[in-house]
């Protein structure tokens, strides 16, 4: 639970073992509030993901979901 105008972030760490390039894709009703750091990016090995939701002080309280769609292109 976030309430209005606070943040929450959680990591995601990603273990590769070949150079890839990675693109980060946020669908639902809560994609409006996820700040990703960076996307489309070429990842050699492991890197740490840091999102971060954010609601604004106007957000209407209720259930928000959505799904991060992580796609690894050669």
């Amino acid at each position: 639970t976030i309430m209005p105008g606070l943040s929450s972030n959680r990591e995601i760490q990603l273990n590769l073992d070949r150079k890839l390039r990675v693109n980060l894709k946020i669908t639902g009703n809560i994609s409006q509030f996820i700040i990703l750091p960076e996307n489309n990016f070429i990842i050699n090995n492991t890197k740490t993901l840091k999102l971060t939701a954010k609601t604004p002080l106007n957000s209407t309280k209720g259930t928000y979901i959505g799904i991060l769609k992580i796609t690894f292109l050669k």
